[in-house]
């Protein structure tokens, strides 16, 4: 007893109240001092300051506990340890360096904690209520430990801890600055803000260092407007939650983040209406990036140049931003797949410019919405797999694909497409080793495939959309295999324009197959469609050479046509007999050769010189005369159109 009267009065901190002399031989034992009354009500910190005498230390005590050099008992180790006390005025340990390890749980405390540039044990002050809590530039060697605790400020700029820190269930509340700054923290194990963590302001983990894993699992976040996290240039090491009911108010950032392992966002809901909601452009996550399992946003995502190493999955998520996009990911790297199926809905515009997936992209089952306006603009994506829109996907507004390339194949069985006042479908210059639109295909909008590259076109003349443009579009195979006279029909809803290329696309097809005939009839019809195109006058010689030859394309048109003329010159002579020009010196006279000589360009049979016809027949010898030059000029013209072509 002697030694702890001579050890409190080097104290100089004048006469000990009874719970100051139990917490100095408590200290010295290395023992517990706990001043709860076993009431939970009671012993809530919150009502801390009706505690009476018997609950009060003063802060000046602890302090000069943890700095003295006196000597525990012989065979234990000092430490302070202290519970359900009201801590009456400053707590400072600043620049201090404390050897034994602080417990000042469910306590209350009337002033800040200062733990700046110190050098600690493990600190747990968990089910405590404190104004402040500054531990700047500290080194804290184990755990800090702030579990339930109801705090205004933390702030562990530059702080070093080496164990874990916990903030589960605990609330900080500065609606006006930071919550929590943290900014470069460094912790080598894990930091916890789960079972009901709460925040309202910002919290800032700039720079920050997790080794372990990052939990905001059921955590709330509110600092409407303004950064709920901001997060920038975060490294975990681990992966990172903020799933099972997390929910913010605010701006989430994580720009130029990494997380080493997966970040996941299941079930979370973020909102800031017609802003950022989640600012992550350059993100790198090493592992899965989850964002199902009623995943809700309202504001707008950016994944702007951001890398996920294995899969992104949005299975479920519902995405609001009406008035702005959704989904910013220009120039998102995927090493793996992306799926935004079962359910997947958006409101606004999902952006993929420049996106590179190296699975499949599948929005199967998704409803994506943007009225006269992008549902998903992904011109120039790559995808190295098959990307899907199928099994019930619907998009209002148009889906643009220009440039887009798909290693596999592109399906939209079963899709459907409403954008009444412009394109429905824009594939645009686009590459896909197959493209599928069939299996009640419908898009209630104009589709355009023009300059696109596939191996393997499915579609179904059911499913064809009142216009679709097919210049340019370059395929190797149709699926199923339509006579030309379908597969006209879907040319000719591209409108009137003419334009050749598709009509000689479709023709190689058929000359491919070993359907000439039907290649024929295809270039048969472009013919007819550009003289659609010309003026009037220019028409003239387009129609002759149609009913002629039909272009060259059907020779057989210009046999008929000479018989036929045969056959009625050579009846008419008959019953109009010419006049030999040289009496005495003529072949005998017949009909039909005469016939075939006047009609018949280049022959010479010896009857058109050797007689005259005078009158009505005269005339009827020079129109025929006109006539074979016509059918002749009019065959090679065509028969020569032709071969140039092959």
């Amino acid at each position: 007893m002697h030694e702890r009267l001579s050890f409190i009065s080097e104290l100089g901190l004048g006469e000990f109240s009874e719970v100051e002399r139990r917490l100095c031989d408590a200290f010295l034992r290395g023992d517990a001092l706990d001043l709860r009354t076993g009431d939970r009500e009671k012993d809530d910190p919150e009502r801390g300051e009706e505690w009476g005498e018997e609950r009060r230390v003063r802060a000046e005590v602890i302090v000069a506990l943890l700095l003295s050099a006196v000597k525990p008992d012989p065979g234990r180790v000092a430490m302070l340890s202290l519970t359900g006390a009201r801590v009456i005025g400053d707590l400072s340990l600043a620049h201090a360096e404390v050897t034994a390890p602080l417990f000042l749980q469910e306590c209350r405390f009337d002033e800040p904690i200062c733990l700046d540039e110190a050098a600690v044990r493990s600190v747990h002050l968990a089910g405590s209520t404190i104004p402040r809590l500054d531990a700047n530039d500290a080194e804290i060697k184990g755990h800090l430990n702030l579990d339930r605790c109801r705090v205004q400020t933390v702030a562990l700029t530059d702080a070093h801890i080496t164990g874990q820190l916990s903030l589960n269930g605990a609330r900080l509340t500065n609606t006006e600055d930071d919550a929590l700054n943290a900014d470069r923290l460094v912790v080598e194990g894990s930091m916890f803000c789960r079972e009901g963590f709460q925040a309202e302001g910002e919290v800032r983990l700039l720079g920050a260092r997790i080794a372990g894993q990052l939990d905001f699992s059921g955590a709330r976040l509110t600092n409407p407007e303004n950064e709920a996290l901001n997060a920038d240039r975060l490294v975990v090491e681990g992966s990172m939650f903020c799933g099972e009911g997390f929910q913010a108010e605010g701006e989430i950032r994580l720009l130029g983040a990494r997380v080493a392992g997966q970040l996941s966002f299941n079930g979370a809901r973020l909102t800031n209406p017609d802003k950022d909601v989640l600012s992550a452009d350059g993100l790198v996550v090493e592992g899965n990036m989850f964002c199902r399992n009623g995943f809700q946003t309202e504001g707008e995502i950016r994944l702007l140049g951001a890398r996920v190493a294995s899969q992104l999955s949005l299975d479920g998520a519902r995405l609001i931003n009406p008035k702005g996009n959704v989904l910013n990911a220009d120039q998102l790297v995927i090493q793996g797949s992306m799926f935004c199926r079962n359910g997947f809905r958006t409101e606004g515009e999902i952006r993929l410019l420049g996106a590179r997936v190296t699975g499949q992209l599948d929005f199967s089952g998704a409803h994506l919405t943007n009225p006269k306006g992008n549902a998903l603009d992904a011109d120039g994506l790559v995808v190295e797999g098959n990307m899907f829109f199928q099994d019930g996907f619907q998009a209002e507004g148009v889906i643009r694909l220009l440039e887009a390339r798909v290693a596999g194949q592109l399906g939209l069985n079963g899709a459907r497409l409403t954008n009444p006042d412009g394109l429905a479908l824009c594939c645009m210059d686009a590459e896909a080793a197959s493209l599928w639109l069939a299996e009640d295909f419908a898009a209630d909008g104009d589709v355009d495939l023009s300059g696109m590259r596939v191996r393997t076109l499915f579609d179904d003349p059911e499913c064809w959309p009142a216009r679709m443009y097919v210049n340019e579009l370059v395929y190797n195979d149709l699926e199923p295999d339509l006579p030309a006279l379908e597969r006209l029909r879907w040319l000719r809803a591209g409108g009137k324009e003419y334009r050749a290329q598709p009509y000689e696309q479709l023709a190689a097809y058929y000359r491919r197959q070993g359907h000439d005939e039907e290649a024929r009839r295809v270039l048969l019809a472009k013919q007819r469609h550009h003289r659609a195109s010309r003026p009037w006058y220019a028409r003239i010689w387009g129609y002759l050479l149609d009913g002629m030859v039909g272009y060259g394309y059907r020779p057989g048109r210009a046999a008929l046509w000479v018989l036929g003329l045969w056959a009625a010159g050579s009846v008419f002579f008959t019953y109009h007999q010419p006049q030999p020009i040289k009496a005495g010196e003529h072949p005998a006279y017949q009909p039909v050769l005469y016939t075939a000589d006047v009609l018949l360009p280049i022959i010479n049979l010896g009857q058109e010189s050797a007689f005259t016809h005078q009158g009505l027949a005269q005339w009827v010898a020079s129109v025929l005369i006109v006539l074979g030059w016509m059918f002749a000029t009019a065959l090679v013209a065509g028969v020569t159109r032709v071969l140039t072509r092959n």
